[in-house]
């Protein structure tokens, strides 16, 4: 056990300005941590050999109009795998990330070729260029039977999965890329967003960059996306002839593709990676949560809460936006898919037994089958679960 004349001998750290604010990285774990000026100054006061009654005594002095409950802040940092020892008492090595050696094999150089000054300018006349064509020739947007090429539906689904998966890793290309332009280690990991699987690039250690450096990481895959978005446009509209071919058909996949994902970014409550920039633009590194938060007393209550920020008030809005175009995509391209899907398949069993029409159509019918049954074994399981939450 501890007390007030004890002293601590924490894990190495780091101390980032992060403008106004001051973040906290473990050399340990790898984690980062927002913190007070107090919280900042008791660490480094402890790291310098004072016992925790001296710290106190200093911190009470120093800031007068602040709280200082050192029992409590020494067991959050006992908590959050800073503390090596206190006296002769060890508390261990807590795991380090493994996110701290991803793709080191990219040199900073090679990033930098993808992501400078005169990239960005590529990016925006490329985003500009894309707007531009969508204004000249609306019919280029995206239609929800863009992705049925084929007779087929299993020929349709293989092909739009694979230009789904090439176009995803092409984002987070950009992700990694960004990072490594600033000699920032990545991760990449398997997430979801709503029922749909994604990667995720992992760049925490990019809190020792300046905001402005996260931000183009954070934008780092939907540049290339905008890129390839433009590149695809011109192609479409100035140099394929017909409405068939399967180059043909991988292009108008690629843009329908690209736009639906974009449009996903404005969907904040799924933390994309426009949320990101919000986020990390604001400093209020909680947003979605705040945001809820604030949302959830509107409802329950019609007390005015001064206390709560312009910058929330105005995610909220957002955040409500992003809900709204969730169910929009369903309306107009989900649902439709999935009905068209179901007639076409239809129309296939209508063919002899010995086709591959009929097959094609009873394969995907009984995918769809089983996919629906295990969707609905799912919500019922959370919904059961949620029920027992509220009975206990």
């Amino acid at each position: 056990m501890w007390d007030k004349n004890s002293k601590v001998t924490l894990f190495d750290f780091e101390i980032h300005q992060d403008e106004e604010k001051l973040i906290v990285e473990s050399k340990q774990t790898g984690d980062f941590f927002e913190m007070s000026i107090t919280a900042v100054e008791a660490i480094r006061l402890l790291d310098k050999g004072k016992t925790v009654d001296e710290t106190e005594i200093y911190l009470r002095a120093a800031f007068p109009q602040e709280e200082i409950k050192m029992e409590e802040f020494i067991n959050q940092l006992i908590q959050l795998n800073f503390m090596k020892k206190i006296d002769d008492e060890e508390f261990g090595n807590p795991t380090t990330k493994s996110s701290t050696k991803g793709f080191l094999w990219i040199n900073e150089s090679v990033g930098r070729i993808f992501f400078n000054k005169f990239s960005r300018i590529i990016f925006i006349l490329s985003l500009l260029g894309s707007l531009l064509m969508f204004i000249i020739k609306p019919s280029l947007f995206p239609d929800y039977r863009d992705i049925f090429w084929y007779d087929l539906m299993l020929i349709n689904i293989l092909l739009f999965s694979s230009v789904s998966i090439f176009l995803v890793l092409i984002h987070e290309a950009g992700h990694i890329l960004a990072a490594r332009s600033y000699g920032i280690p990545v991760k990449l990991n398997i997430g979801h967003r709503l029922f749909f699987p994604v990667l995720e690039s992992d760049v925490s250690s990019a809190w020792k960059l300046s905001r402005e450096k996260r931000n183009i990481i954070f934008l780092g895959g939907l540049s290339f996306d905008i890129v390839i978005l433009f590149l695809s446009l011109v192609i479409q509209r100035y140099f394929l002839r017909g409405d068939e071919g399967l180059f043909n058909a991988i292009i108008t996949m690629t843009i329908f593709n690209i736009i639906i994902r974009i449009i996903y970014q404005c969907c904040l409550y799924m933390k994309t990676d426009l949320y990101f920039v919000l986020e990390n633009s604001s400093g209020l590194y909680n947003l979605l949560e705040e945001g809820q938060e604030y949302l959830k007393r509107k409802v329950s209550s019609s007390r005015k809460d001064n206390k709560i920020g312009g910058y929330i008030k105005a995610f909220s809005v957002f955040y409500l936006i992003g809900v709204s175009i969730s169910i929009t995509l369903f309306l107009v391209y989900y649902i439709p898919q999935l009905l068209f899907s179901v007639e076409q398949a239809l129309a296939n069993l209508a063919s002899p037994i010995n086709t591959l029409k009929f097959w094609d159509g009873t394969v995907f019918l009984i995918q769809l089958i089983a996919v629906a049954f295990l969707l609905i074994f799912s919500w019922m399981r959370s919904l059961r679960n949620f029920l027992r939450s509220k009975a206990i």
